[in-house]
């Protein structure tokens, strides 16, 4: 048996009693490589928590006599997620649409009943007596994390109008005079935009969905300082956001998990927020690569001192995540995480102190393949070279001065674009009559590059402002090299669509791009990307009876 050293035992106990006391006091730790001093509270608490109000017609707080609308009439045609999905039951759905509706245009008073209202059919056993079933809470949360780039749930106060025996009647209403829609509408415009220069900062080309993601972590979590600001419209609550995040740098949880989230979604890899209870209201993420999932958590993957990287939240499951935290309702609905495949294996931290400034990343695969010259959609599929009947290059004055991010130009055409960086667009508006016009967009070209000031821009992303873009009597759809990304919805329901042809090298394809598009279609697609294109397509749920060729 070997001797024990009794001093070495005194040494230890010493230094256990010393890590006690500092542990005990709350102070920073220091850890024994000496190189970093970490505070060891995480922040929790600061889940954003919606509020929501129910009154009996015929309230005094009930200005409006709603009793002469169309119950029929009022839930718009909406776009769902994730969340949606994962909803228990019909009366859950039935809430999440009349949320999306009231969300859809809200009234601009404090009057509880503004805006254009959704319906919950036969629902007043849902807010008998005033008390509002627990369900509305989980709904809210279900749509915003759907819809993360709509900022009017952060912006609206919530009113549920209900009759007995009859139905209910679902309203949202800014609660600032300072909020108009159009300013949403900005604010939102912004957002797309900083997500657009967030990617383009970051390099993943040759890189696999799990280099992305890893990527995507590093910089967010270099890019954001937690905590709150006030300075945009809707005050605090801006920081509960990816606008928070991504545009002011400035979030708590939710707004860190829905940036990842926003961001991921960009590259088309699929990702859930998953919020419960960490010492107080907390929200993460659980994030699919291959089949499995992972969990992770930015916020707690961020120092304090914002001169550190930590990675002990980064791709772990969910039995590890759950010691010291407890999902909510929503939070249950969300899928396990049991992947281990890409579990990081590297240091536990990294200093960003270091780091070079994020530099824009210029793809050397973009190519003009000469579908048109300064334009930026030609029509009717021929090549659009500038003449003066279909050229995006002929500005107005009011546009020749447009050169920062964000900025906002349209053709002589009626295409409306957004300058996403120094040198690139996205698509977010076609012309109003795309679907007035049979013969003139018959076949529709989304070109390499439009000319704004003088100036080429390629064209690298569609990303229309309202979410799709209907194309009803469109056949043939050209998308151009320089396209990489398609976002969620966009040519949803074109179902008169029979050719879709991608020239060029998809790095994202969102969520229900091509849904509904003709069981006849034939996708053809660039024989050297081939492979990655058509997996992305299927991903992101084109119709399965598609075919695809290679071209």
């Amino acid at each position: 048996m070997r001797k024990v050293n009794k001093t070495s035992i005194v040494k230890a106990v010493l230094l256990l009693l010393i890590i006690g006391i500092l542990v005990s006091t709350n102070s920073s730790v220091v850890m024994a490589d000496n190189v970093r001093t970490v505070s060891n509270k995480l922040p929790s608490g600061d889940l954003y928590e919606f509020t929501y109000k129910a009154y009996c017609a015929g309230d005094s707080d009930d200005n409006a006599s709603d009793d002469s609308i169309s119950a029929d009439a009022l839930n718009a045609s909406i776009t769902t997620g994730g969340n949606y999905d994962s909803l228990a039951n019909d009366d859950q759905r039935k809430i999440y649409t009349a949320l999306a509706t009231a969300f859809s245009n809200p009234g601009t008073s404090a009057d509880p009943d503004g805006g254009t209202p959704g319906v919950i059919k036969n629902g007043y056993y849902l807010t008998q007596n005033g008390t509002i079933s627990n369900d509305f809470g989980t709904c809210i949360y279900a749509y915003t994390y759907d819809h993360i780039d709509d900022l009017n749930p952060f912006l609206c106060d919530v009113f549920f109008m209900y009759y007995e025996g009859g139905d209910v009647y679902v309203y949202a209403n800014y609660n600032d005079s300072s909020v108009t829609s159009s300013k949403v509408q900005s604010m939102e415009n912004a957002l797309k935009s900083a997500r657009s220069k967030f990617v383009s900062s970051i390099d993943t080309r040759n890189k696999s969905k799990y280099e992305i993601e890893l990527t995507v972590h590093d910089a967010l979590v270099k890019k954001v300082q937690y905590g709150e600001l006030s300075s945009s419209a809707g005050g605090k609550n801006i920081c509960h956001t990816a606008y928070g995040a991504l545009v002011d740098s400035v979030a708590v949880c939710d707004g860190y998990s829905s940036a990842f989230l926003y961001v991921l979604d960009y590259y088309g890899i699929e990702a859930r927020i998953v919020t419960g209870d960490a010492g107080g209201g907390h929200a993460w993420n659980v994030v699919q690569l291959d089949n499995d999932w992972y969990e992770v958590d930015t916020t707690w993957d961020d120092a304090t001192d914002q001169k550190y990287i930590f990675y002990t939240y980064f791709n772990i499951t969910t039995q590890t995540m759950d010691k010291g935290r407890t999902r909510d309702t929503l939070g249950s609905y969300q899928p396990v995480a049991n992947g281990t495949k890409y579990a990081y294996t590297g240091s536990e931290y990294r200093s960003i102190e270091n780091d070079p400034e994020p530099v824009i990343v210029d793809d050397d695969e973009n190519t003009n393949d000469g579908t048109s010259g300064n334009g930026g959609i030609s029509n009717d599929g021929s090549s659009n070279n500038g003449s003066a009947d279909n050229s995006s290059s002929s500005n107005n004055s009011s546009n020749t001065s447009l050169s920062s991010t964000g900025d906002v130009y349209t053709d002589a055409n009626g295409y409306k674009y957004m300058i996403t960086s120094n040198n690139e667009v996205s698509l977010i508006r076609l012309p109003s009559d795309i679907n007035k016009n049979k013969k003139k967009y018959k076949t529709l070209t989304i070109a390499n590059s439009v000319n704004i000031g003088g100036k080429n821009y390629n064209v690298t992303e569609v990303s229309f402002e309202n979410g799709s873009q209907k194309l009803k009597y469109t056949k043939k759809l050209v998308i151009s090299a320089n396209v990489k990304s398609i976002s969620k919805n966009s040519f949803k329901n074109a179902k008169k669509l029979n050719s879709v042809i991608i020239k060029g090298n998809l790095t994202s394809v969102g969520k229900n791009a091509f849904k509904n598009v003709s069981n006849k279609t034939v996708f053809k697609l660039n024989k050297n990307y081939y492979k990655n294109n058509k997996k992305l397509l299927e991903k992101a749920k084109t119709n399965k009876k598609v075919k695809y060729e290679k071209a």
